[in-house]
């Protein structure tokens, strides 16, 4: 398995045991409405970069500055709370 796939699988079950759905915060709001994270924005910009091309992965961590280990790092760290990983899916989405 190469590194692209590597981490694209990572990003995958990051998602799958961290995003539980938005649940609203004390003002009733979505959670991912109220999280702004530079950690979710950098996460979601890589996955988008990766996932467009693959081939590219380790060029494109090392222009954001990030190694293999620092974006899993920073997957597992979103997917253990629920509102990063709602943040997360949202950014992703857009």
């Amino acid at each position: 398995m190469n590194r692209a796939s590597v981490l694209l699988l990572t990003v995958a079950l990051a998602l799958a045991t961290g995003c539980s759905g938005s649940e609203p915060d004390a003002s009733g709001a979505p959670a991912e409405a109220t999280v702004e994270n530079d950690l979710v924005t950098q996460a979601a910009a890589i996955a988008r970069a990766i996932e467009a091309d693959p081939d590219a992965a380790d060029a494109i961590l090392e222009s954001h500055g990030v190694s293999v280990e620092d974006f899993e790092q920073m997957m597992y760290e979103i997917s253990a709370d629920p509102a990063l990983a709602s943040a997360y899916e949202a950014a992703l989405a857009r």
